[in-house]
């Protein structure tokens, strides 16, 4: 799409700049002798530097990366050709102020062309960034989440032996172990519950968080 707006430009771009004549002033002024003026000239065409920059920067949209140095020899050669045209052609004039402002239009086209490639590919480059790592924190919570539970499983185990309970008594209570950990953040909750279940078996509380940093690397081996 881009690229058939960019060949009608450049077509109107030719009809405009080689007709004897401006056909914009005929068509405001009823004037082929005079010229629209969108903003003050200084020192070169501000009318040339705007149209060469809408043109060079649609064909820098249009074409992909192989072709940009085509284009822009295009353009280039193009803004040369239509200036010294205009010195064989009625009711035209070669002025070096409109050649030196399809010039600038274009180098100023080129220059925002890149800047923007720029800006979007550091864009691109931190959006990649973020859910690379977005990505990572999700990993490594599910991972933590992972270990915990599995840690909690082998503490379960360890207190249900101790406990005296027989397979399905074991299995209930490693479950309960487990879901205790969902009371708080951190594992205090789940030392609460192992202490208070074990507190007639002599158990100790280094007793108690010795297994639960032995069973926490077991449960990292495990996924390691």
């Amino acid at each position: 799409m881009i690229k058939w707006i960019f060949h009608i430009f450049n077509t109107l771009f030719l009809v405009l700049y080689l007709y004897p004549g401006s056909i914009l002033g005929y068509l405001i002024y009823g004037n082929l002798n005079k010229q629209p003026q969108i903003s003050i000239d200084l020192i070169v065409s501000s009318n040339h530097v705007y149209a060469f920059f809408l043109l060079s920067f649609l064909g820098l949209l249009s074409f992909n990366k192989n072709s940009k140095k085509k284009i822009i020899t295009y353009l280039f050669s193009l803004s040369i050709f239509l200036e010294i045209s205009h010195l064989i052609i009625p009711n035209r004039g070669f002025q070096f102020e409109d050649l030196f402002g399809n010039i600038i239009g274009i180098i100023l086209s080129i220059v925002t062309f890149n800047l923007i490639n720029y800006w979007r590919k550091k864009m691109s480059s931190f959006e990649d960034r973020k859910k690379s790592f977005e990505k990572k924190f999700a990993h490594d919570e599910e991972l933590q989440f992972k270990v915990s539970a599995k840690r909690n499983k082998y503490l379960g185990e360890w207190a249900s032996e101790i406990l005296g309970y027989n397979e399905q008594q074991k299995k209930e209570y490693i479950q309960s172990v487990i879901k205790a950990d969902f009371a708080e953040a951190g594992d205090e909750d789940v030392f609460r519950k192992v202490k208070e279940d074990l507190k007639n078996h002599k158990i100790s509380d280094e007793d108690i968080r010795l297994k639960m940093k032995e069973t926490l690397e077991s449960a990292k081996k495990d996924f390691s």
